[in-house]
């Protein structure tokens, strides 16, 4: 094996897709498709990161870290929005809201969330599509 097959230059970079995350935005009759990209390893740990909360313990009496995995579905999904461009202050004054994440919230209904939030997992390799797993069941 060589080792430049792991050179940048030399990576298959993974192409961004197109999701209908709500048909509630439509142009010409058809709903408006979003684009979601793959975040990196490191844009993903800045994001756990920053979905940590201090929480005091009271069995042990002192602080502990919890994950907040509802941020993180928030954050992961904001990050992985290419377009609609989340952060774009016009589109957050008309929901009232500031932050990409806010917007989301506002934006998608808790399905169309909850949809959108399987979509961008399964762009980001957290989870398998529907026809990896049909493939893995017929070769059983």
């Amino acid at each position: 094996m060589k080792l430049e097959v792991f050179l940048k230059q030399n990576r298959i970079e993974k192409e961004n897709i197109f999701f209908a995350a709500s048909d509630r935005f439509c142009e010409d009759g058809k709903a408006v498709l979003w684009e979601i990209r793959c975040i990196n390893a490191e844009e993903d740990i800045r994001i756990r990161e920053g979905c940590m909360k201090n929480v005091f313990d009271e069995g042990r009496r002192n602080m502990k870290a919890v994950f907040d995995g509802r941020m993180y579905g928030l954050k992961l999904c904001a990050a992985a929005t290419v377009f609609p461009d989340l952060k774009d202050v016009r589109l957050q004054e008309s929901y009232g809201v500031m932050g990409e994440e806010k917007l989301l919230g506002k934006m998608l209904g808790s399905g169309e969330y909850e949809r959108y939030l399987a979509k961008v997992q399964e762009v980001n390799g957290f989870m398998k599509s529907d026809a990896e797993l049909k493939n893995e069941a017929k070769n059983l």
